[in-house]
């Protein structure tokens, strides 16, 4: 009885010795219980925050620092793991980022600096449904290979 009080688990319910064995191998069986380490992230959340933060950068010209804290600002999320995550999304990207950035020059060179900065703010805001149509129509503004 007090195995079952200790993971409270009512001793009188018909699963009550599978529900024991369940609570007992969660807690002693490594393979039963939840995987240690860092929690996967988001990616389409990450390339969202990018979007934003390029959006930020563009329209303020503002230092990364500034643009972080306005991005926590839009996602209410603690800055350091803005700066975080987005750090780690451009080293996991960096040939994306580098070729994107060309390519939002090249976008802001033919349609101007407040359509593009309008366009990085309407595609952070766009679900991930829509997202990968959405960077389709803009990247052939300049065949850019996405």
């Amino acid at each position: 009885i007090a195995l079952f009080q200790h993971f409270n688990i009512d001793s009188e319910h018909p699963n009550a010795w599978r529900d024991l064995a369940l609570a007992l191998a969660k807690k002693h069986v490594p393979a039963f219980s939840a995987n240690k380490g860092r929690p996967p992230t988001n990616k389409d959340e990450d390339f969202t925050w990018w979007l934003i933060f390029q959006g930020v950068k563009r329209r303020d010209k503002c230092t990364n620092s500034a643009a972080y804290q306005v991005v926590s600002n839009i996602v209410n999320i603690e800055v350091d793991l803005i700066y975080t995550r987005l750090k780690s999304f451009k080293k996991q990207n960096t040939r994306l980022v580098e070729e994107f950035d060309i390519c939002l020059d090249n976008i802001e060179a033919e349609i101007g600096h407040e359509e593009c900065v309008q366009i990085l703010l309407e595609a952070g805001e766009i679900g991930p449904d829509f997202k990968a149509e959405f960077l389709k129509q803009v990247a052939a503004l300049k065949n850019f290979p996405y």
